[in-house]
């Protein structure tokens, strides 16, 4: 076991009446430069012990710097009295009682074996001992395991100190690998944190290596989503941010790169429409995607534009109903739908379309007729005339459509009376017919 002034000694702070936690590092960074194996004139230094008992010392030193602190002031306050063993040997005696052991021991070590020094020091080194062991096996308790090292490290040979160092040092080596595992975990740099957590079994190190691998995974969809995000291929966006499963924001940028994906389509949509003239289709389009890149601009630009194409074709529609060019009429009704009174328009096209479909029908039909000597053919003329002039009934007033009218009506009356008279022929043949059938019949039976 290493004594309290051998510490002191090696860090060169043995002399001074208080020290600080800077005076330890910055006289550790000092002595470390000499005794460290790699940086070191020194030949007895070569093997690293001096700067492995350096590096004990300085946590040690800081571990307990009130303890430290206390002793230093009483070394001093007795400096004029070190060669008084009387005074150091009752003071030794007075620390023992008040259970400050290390430094009763220190002054026990100076006075050797002055008067019951020798039996007292081995009394303190026991209890030194204890409470570093005390200690330690606190520290370990506690998974402070590099603490808990450097204390077991000064009991070496103490009771079950040797198996608890073997086991403690593989912890503190598990824990360190941990803790850097842990912080490239927390730090998303899960490929490093996942090489780290399979080389150990400390804690929840599988759980996290486990959780690592999904997150892995889940960080590389979200960066391909990312990736197809920034090129504006939403739909594949989506599908990445989706597998990323709620990783960081990638529920939210599943939503918008839905939203962004529709909005896309409808304004590559509503440029089609506007190619195409379709002037209409494409403002509805854009007033739906109004946060979309330019769709404001091209709304507000096409409706100006929109506004001059109603104007047009409501115009022509005008003209053509006037003319009776009923298609081009209803090809400028329709892309001036809901201008002014375009419907209005509109029932006035179907109304005088429909007319017009039904008047030249029947001036079709009156070209077909023709008498014929059949009078069930005659009865099928007269059944199409009457549903022409049904229709005919209809559109009185239509251009020509009375005179047509009347056209029929003459033809059905005369078809009518050329049937009449042909029955009463049809029928006075009939009877005569009848009649000699009978004069025969009675004829050959007076015989």
């Amino acid at each position: 076991m290493r004594s309290l002034i051998e510490y002191l000694q090696i860090l060169e702070i043995d002399n001074l009446p208080s020290v600080s936690e800077e005076d330890i590092n910055n006289n550790f960074r000092r002595l470390s430069k000499i005794y460290h194996p790699d940086t070191t004139n020194l030949s007895n230094a070569k093997d690293g012990k001096k700067f492995i008992f350096l590096k004990e010392a300085k946590d040690y030193v800081l571990n307990n710097l009130a303890h430290v602190n206390e002793y230093l002031l009483s070394l001093d306050s007795k400096k004029d009295k070190r060669s008084d063993k009387e005074y150091l040997y009752d003071s030794a005696i007075e620390y023992f009682k008040e259970e400050k052991f290390e430094l009763a021991f220190d002054l026990f070590n100076i006075l050797k074996d002055f008067k019951e020094s020798h039996s007292y020091k081995v009394k303190a080194k026991a209890q030194i001992i204890y409470a570093r062991y005390k200690r330690a096996y606190e520290l370990y308790k506690e998974e402070k395991y590099e603490e808990a090292l450097h204390n077991f490290n000064s009991i070496k040979g103490y009771e079950d100190v040797d198996d608890i160092i073997k086991e403690c040092e593989i912890k503190a080596h598990d824990s360190l690998i941990y803790n850097d595992a842990k912080d490239y975990y927390l730090s998303e740099n899960y490929e490093k944190a996942i090489n780290l957590f399979k080389t150990i079994n400390f804690k929840d190190s599988k759980v996290l290596l486990d959780e690592s691998r999904k997150l892995l995974k889940k960080s590389e969809y979200y960066s391909t989503g990312e990736k197809y995000f920034s090129l504006e291929d939403f739909g594949e966006a989506s599908k990445f941010f989706k597998l990323a499963d709620n990783y960081k924001d990638s529920k939210e940028l599943m939503e918008k790169s839905n939203r962004l994906f529709i909005c896309k389509n409808k304004y590559n949509e509503a440029l089609y429409q506007i190619s195409k003239e379709d002037y209409f289709t494409a403002i509805e389009i854009l007033k739906t995607i109004q946060d979309y890149k330019d769709s404001i601009y091209l709304l507000d630009k096409y409706q100006k534009n929109y506004d001059i194409y109603l104007e047009n074709n409501y115009n022509n529609a005008k003209f053509f109903l006037d003319k009776e060019d009923y298609v081009n009429a209803y090809i400028s009704l329709s892309r001036s739908k809901g201008y002014k009174d375009s419907d209005e328009l509109m029932n006035r096209y179907k109304l005088e379309h429909e007319s017009d479909l039904a008047l030249n029908k029947a001036k079709d039909f009156l070209k077909t007729i023709k008498e014929d000597n059949n009078l069930f053919k005659n009865n099928i003329i007269i059944r199409d005339l009457d549903l022409n002039m049904r229709q005919l009934e209809k559109i009185k007033g239509f251009k020509d459509a009375d005179s047509v009218l009347n056209k029929y009506t003459v033809i059905k009356k005369s078809l009518v009376k050329s049937n009449f008279n042909k029955f009463i022929i049809y029928f006075i043949i009939f009877a005569a017919v009848i009649i000699i059938i009978v004069a025969i019949i009675s004829a050959l039976s007076g015989q």
